[in-house]
């Protein structure tokens, strides 16, 4: 069972990492709006469970993994653990995703709605 509990941390925090954690240029929308969706989606389904590991600083090895493509930059400087600084990020970066004008309506609706989740999250957690 931990080895299943570890396979889902991991898509967890590698979904965050390309949806949230990368800026996209203009000309890689099409990467934001492949990643995006999934990340929120995350959030939604699980952003209590996140949350909490964030609370925790659970640490997750090894799920940094990943290449940038060209036009794109990491947005989080941070170190690689879940963290509430982490979950602030992610929180600041929803609410930019959820006026950027290069991405579609839809998008930015799932950006807002997971960002308001976030917000929901928090004040449930005390």
């Amino acid at each position: 069972m931990a080895s299943d509990a570890n396979r889902l941390l991991f898509f967890t925090i590698s979904g965050l990492i390309d949806g949230l954690e990368v800026s996209y240029s203009p000309h890689r929308v099409h990467e934001a709006l492949m990643y995006i969706p999934p990340a929120t989606t995350w959030i939604r389904l699980a952003g209590h469970v996140i949350h909490r590991f964030c609370v925790d600083k659970y640490d997750q090895h090894g799920a940094t993994c990943g290449v940038l493509d060209e036009g794109c930059s990491w947005e989080w400087k941070g170190d690689d653990a879940f963290s509430i600084e982490r979950w602030q990020f992610w929180k600041w970066r929803l609410e930019k995703l959820a006026v950027d004008e290069n991405l579609n309506e839809d998008v930015r609706r799932l950006a807002r709605e997971a960002g308001k989740k976030m917000v929901s999250i928090e004040k449930t957690a005390g």
